[in-house]
């Protein structure tokens, strides 16, 4: 089956599992979020695992992505941290070739490794705004990217808000001698309130905008959506759904796109404090 689904859920439920049966520990950084990112980084010396699961689903035709990502952070100091990243793709569409005949496909593929680094400049507690930079280099078989984003958030009570700038430049290796070229921006942003000490919810916006290079805009499109998350001492749990809501940019601007983009986006992260 594509993908492997269940080899993947048995792999992250187990490890779940385990996490649940060792000996409690200090509060694992948990993310209320999943399509932006919070500025507060790990302690020095504090070690977490992430796994992602992150689901592309709908277009004009049959069209659904599962990635998966591995993650493992570390905490550098109590403003600096890095992670390394292991990156997998299962992919179904329908493909027509020029004689008009249409045929549904099938793939896995490993995707790449890639390299964080991200420093927290002001805390959102203590300080008027939380203010961090992070950025993340790409490393995989056809295609190189880099990656920048500028977070911000700000703790009010029980709400917590969040917003990130983010910049990512894709150079392709499809063909020997060739390369292909594309910058994407990014604005993605939420608000969450934290019912009790463990629950949370809220919504969660994203902008993406992909310019190919030598081009204009192909395509700005708008998701948003429901974010949950549960927190334990020993891990924490969170899940977005993204819908499309409207494409803003590109040639079909002030209507859903589907041609260059998906009807629906979700993402699921289990972090793990070892």
């Amino acid at each position: 089956m594509i993908f492997n689904i269940s080899m993947k859920t048995t792999l992250l439920t187990t490890t779940l599992g385990l996490a649940l049966l060792t000996p409690t520990v200090a509060s694992a950084m948990e993310r209320l979020f999943t399509y932006s990112y919070e500025t507060g980084t790990l302690n020095a010396g504090d070690l977490e695992l992430e796994p992602w699961t992150t689901v592309s689903a709908g277009k004009e035709t049959h069209f659904l992505r599962m990635d998966q990502r591995f993650e493992f952070e570390l905490g550098i100091t109590d403003r600096f941290q890095t992670a390394w990243y292991v990156h997998f793709r299962g992919e179904s569409k329908d493909v027509t070739d020029d004689s008009g005949q249409t045929t549904r496909t099938t793939k896995t593929a490993f995707k790449g490794v890639s390299l964080e680094l991200k420093y927290q400049f002001l805390d959102p507690v203590a300080d008027v705004l939380g203010l961090a930079l992070y950025t993340e280099l790409y490393l995989q078989p056809a295609e190189t990217k880099v990656e920048a984003k500028l977070l911000l958030d700000k703790h009010i009570g029980d709400l917590v808000l969040v917003a990130n700038l983010v910049g990512e430049y894709e150079l392709g290796f499809e063909s020997p001698g060739a390369t292909e070229g594309k910058t994407e921006l990014y604005l993605t942003g939420g608000a969450a309130y934290r019912v009790t000490s463990a629950f949370a919810f809220g919504l969660e916006v994203r902008s993406k905008t992909e310019i190919p290079d030598g081009e204009g805009v192909e395509t700005s499109v708008i998701h948003a959506g429901p974010a949950l998350s549960y927190r334990t001492q020993k891990w924490w749990i969170s899940g977005t759904l993204l819908p499309q809501v409207i494409a803003v940019g590109g040639e079909n601007a002030g209507r859903v796109d589907l041609e260059h983009a998906t009807q629906l986006e979700a993402r699921l992260l289990i972090g793990l404090h070892i």
